[in-house]
């Protein structure tokens, strides 16, 4: 699939500041590192949040005729792009970056979570390309259980 400029861009300046931050800097204090992998922990929880609900509101404005098929299958890829994105970047931290026990199983119920919720939108556009109702049920479980994981992380009750 070829990548737009956009996405590649944002992916590009993450690494690098990633990179700079975390990986060359050998003067980066214990504190840094640790405001680091907050801040980076924060933010990808956000993402897994709006993604959940973006993913969500696309179901519903299809369901309503706010999108045709095209342009409902169009969004949904780049929901599944922009998260597959971030689990690669995600797993390229855990395998690259020495992490301490609960980053590793905080990054890894994350990524189990982005595999949720990338589930979830492929059996969206199985479902708009099919009108098989059996991708709906197979959404409907998706999209609950990344829900409980991100109430979760989140601690959202």
């Amino acid at each position: 699939m070829k990548r737009n400029k956009p996405m590649g861009l944002i992916k590009s300046l993450g690494l690098i500041l990633l990179i700079e931050l975390a990986l060359i800097n050998p003067s980066l204090t214990l504190a840094q590192e640790e405001i680091l992998l907050e801040t980076l922990g924060a933010t990808t929880a956000q993402g897994l949040f709006l993604t959940h609900m973006a993913i969500g509101t696309l179901v519903d404005g299809y369901a309503a005729k706010a999108y045709d098929k095209e342009k409902a299958i169009q969004i949904m890829d780049a929901y599944i792009q922009i998260s597959q994105s971030t689990k690669d970047g995600l797993n390229k931290l855990l395998t690259s970056y020495p992490l301490s026990e609960e980053d590793t199983r905080y990054l890894r119920r994350i990524i189990s979570t982005y595999d949720l919720l990338i589930a979830s939108a492929h059996d969206v556009k199985a479902f708009i390309n099919t009108g098989n109702k059996s991708h709906v049920e197979a959404y409907t479980k998706d999209r609950d259980q990344a829900w409980a994981q991100i109430s979760d992380l989140l601690g959202l009750k």
